[in-house]
């Protein structure tokens, strides 16, 4: 087990999670084997599952495996961490997806198809049993700290969607808790309590998450792309020859912004801070005030915890102040929903990253490169396992030695 941080900074508050995949965030503190070190023994094989894995995702004391064909042919099963299968049963289509939902740990069927024929639409299922709990429409665009869904509809798909109907679920049986309606369409930024909805002409409206009332308002430039970070929201337009680019910050509540700032490159909502990378360097600001925090080389695709991040390069980074550290030699494998960390592979070496310690364990080793794993079981002592597709498409449990 590497340790990666001798005294873990108090987590920020998390924001609700986001379906579609973004960037910049800080990558943390890592650490290297030492030479001296005796080589980790073999993981031991638990079992082999059928071919076709096409996801891999985890809850509690279950995963799930989501296999098919590409067209609408899908089904999914779900075992325990002994290998038992518990269900199996079969999922229309078009292109299902598994989603775990933090907070209360649902499991989602989603489907975000990109065309007016097939609106988006998710389904919770029983764990137990793998029948439909309830069906909703709508693209889940994030999830409260409650477990709770706001689900988007409208054309388009992922950050392109013009959200003509805004609604919060409740988890437990898909009912509506509010409905907000935008006849013009609009794009749709989440925060940790809030939401910011900006419409084609720059003007934009925010909004609680509890009891979905108006909070505020006001107006940026049509060419910025508005981001919600902290408890502000961030409009961010990049230069062109007949302007200078700036970022401005405005509380959600205010009626005016609070800060401006020159801009040039990139903008994303990484933890606490507001990331912004130019060339090779990225820049923490604070949402509230635009001040920098701290700066560290350009960090991309990150796998985001409530203390630290791990992003391919591979480095561990601390929120609290980007304190870095490398982990030369190992690899970041695509993450899986619900895992208990990231995983990471160095030759045959595999690894889980604690997100909430900064902390890499070393699990043993696999026989060759895999594709991608999940980890679940029991986080301490001998427990935590792991699902892995490997790159020669077989899927197969293991355990520590």
């Amino acid at each position: 087990m590497i340790d990666l941080d001798t005294a873990p900074a108090p987590a920020p508050h998390r924001p609700p999670r986001r379906r579609a995949p973004w960037w910049a965030v800080p990558l943390v503190l890592a650490a290297v084997v030492p030479a001296t070190a005796p080589p980790p023994a073999p993981m031991a094989p638990v079992t082999g599952l059928p071919p076709g894995t096409m996801r891999l995702a985890g809850a509690g004391d279950a995963f799930y495996v989501l296999r098919g064909n590409g067209t609408l042919a899908w089904n999914v099963t779900a075992y325990d961490w002994t290998g038992a299968e518990r269900w199996r049963r079969p999922l229309p289509g078009p292109d299902p997806d598994l989603m775990i939902a933090p907070g209360g740990g649902a499991v989602l069927v989603v489907r975000q198809p990109c065309d007016r024929q097939h609106p988006p639409s998710v389904d919770r299922l029983d764990p137990a049993t793998g029948r439909t709990l309830w069906t909703a429409p709508g693209a889940v665009h994030a999830v409260t700290a409650a477990g709770d869904l706001l689900l988007a509809e409208g054309p388009g798909c992922g950050a392109r969607r013009r959200v003509t109907a805004l609604t919060l679920a409740n988890a437990a049986d898909g009912a509506a808790r509010w409905t907000v309606r935008f006849p013009d369409g609009r794009t749709v930024a989440a925060g940790p309590d809030w939401f910011v909805a900006t419409g084609g002409d720059g003007r934009f409206d925010t909004y609680a998450l509890t009891g979905g009332a108006r909070l505020g308002g006001g107006t940026v430039p049509a060419t910025s792309v508005v981001l919600a970070a902290g408890g502000s929201v961030i409009a961010a337009d990049r230069p062109d020859p007949a302007r200078p680019g700036r970022l401005t910050g405005q509380p959600a509540a205010a009626p005016a912004p609070a800060w401006s700032v020159p801009f040039d490159g990139a903008a994303a909502a990484c933890g606490p801070w507001l990331c912004v990378t130019s060339g090779a360097v990225t820049t923490a600001l604070d949402p509230a005030t635009g001040r920098p925090r701290w700066t560290a080389p350009a960090l991309r695709d990150p796998v985001t915890g409530p203390s630290y991040a791990v992003a391919a390069g591979v480095r561990i980074v601390r929120w609290r102040d980007g304190s870095p550290a490398a982990l030369p030699g190992w690899r970041l494998l695509p993450p899986a929903e619900g895992s208990a960390g990231p995983v990471l592979q160095r030759g045959t070496a595999i690894g889980v990253v604690d997100l909430t310690l900064g902390r890499l364990d070393v699990l043993g080793t696999l026989p060759g490169p895999q594709a991608r794993c999940l980890a679940g079981g029991h986080r301490t002592g001998p427990g935590l396992r792991l699902v892995c597709l490997d790159a020669a498409g077989g899927t197969r449990l293991w355990r520590r030695p």
